[in-house]
């Protein structure tokens, strides 16, 4: 099993209205960097065109053409460079079959004639251009999550409440964005723990854990109070301490949180 992440999408009545699986990504800095990846797409995203279930199949495909690109530079940089041609054989034949593993164009024309049988095509044909729904799959097209087309690492996107519920229960890390409102919630943590508990987990001393005091991370944050965590949690990972101390001013409780790597 994967680490699975969902991240929810909710609009300003707080209803949800998507959400998107990711089979290897509830880790703590691979989540962040997924739902900076949809910050940053949703801010351009009157620059990028209207979703349509008629342009899925081309946008799919112009990602296919770009990382078969990308495989052919490498694969011909690495014939370069390497003097073990063996050696390198063996490298090129790994990632091949599996970073690259990619699928044929006749194979992408299937996936679309499949899809259109199912009852979930239905839903995402009634999306209206302009919506704030239209908006929101635009932005999961531009991080190349396909609905329909992407596999599960790339990202699942759904529509339909059966779904959503379906993902959801799969889910060991979740986040969310109202991007109406500009806030988030993000819980793709490891234990929660007093300092008694902590040195029975971890090898540190929690008086030189680094402190984070700003605001209560378990709380929705707007965009920018996400950004400001993320770059604590980075600074976190880089000091391999695995954890932080969240200090709760409004109760004087120290929390050890850790994180997931």
């Amino acid at each position: 099993m994967g680490q699975r992440l969902v991240i929810d999408i909710f609009d300003k009545d707080n209803n949800r209205v998507a959400n998107c699986y990711y089979h290897w990504s509830a880790y703590t800095m691979s989540s962040i960097q997924a739902v900076r990846k949809l910050i940053a797409a949703w801010k351009e995203v009157d620059t990028l065109p209207a979703f349509s279930c008629d342009n899925l199949k081309e946008d799919y495909l112009n990602i296919f053409r770009k990382k078969k690109a990308d495989k052919e530079k490498l694969m011909e940089e690495m014939s370069k460079t390497s003097k073990d041609k063996e050696t390198n054989q063996k490298v090129v034949d790994f990632l091949a079959k599996t970073l690259f593993n990619l699928p044929s164009e006749e194979e992408i024309n299937a996936v679309f004639e499949e899809a259109r049988d199912l009852e979930a095509f239905e839903a995402f044909k009634k999306v209206k251009q302009g919506s704030y729904l239209d908006k929101v799959l635009r932005t999961f097209i531009a991080t190349e999550s396909i609905p329909f087309y992407s596999n599960r690492n790339e990202g699942l996107v759904n529509i339909t409440k059966d779904l959503m519920d379906d993902t959801l229960n799969w889910a060991e890390g979740y986040a969310s964005i109202n991007f109406e409102k500009e806030l988030i919630t993000f819980d793709v943590f490891g234990c929660r723990v007093d300092a008694s508990e902590l040195t029975e987990i971890y090898d540190v001393n929690p008086n030189e854990l680094k402190v984070w005091d700003k605001f209560d991370i378990f709380q929705p944050m707007t965009f920018s109070q996400f950004e400001e965590l993320a770059e604590f949690i980075e600074l976190v990972e880089d000091s391999h301490e695995g954890c932080f101390c969240f200090y709760d001013k409004a109760t004087n409780e120290k929390t050890y949180v850790g994180l997931i790597a």
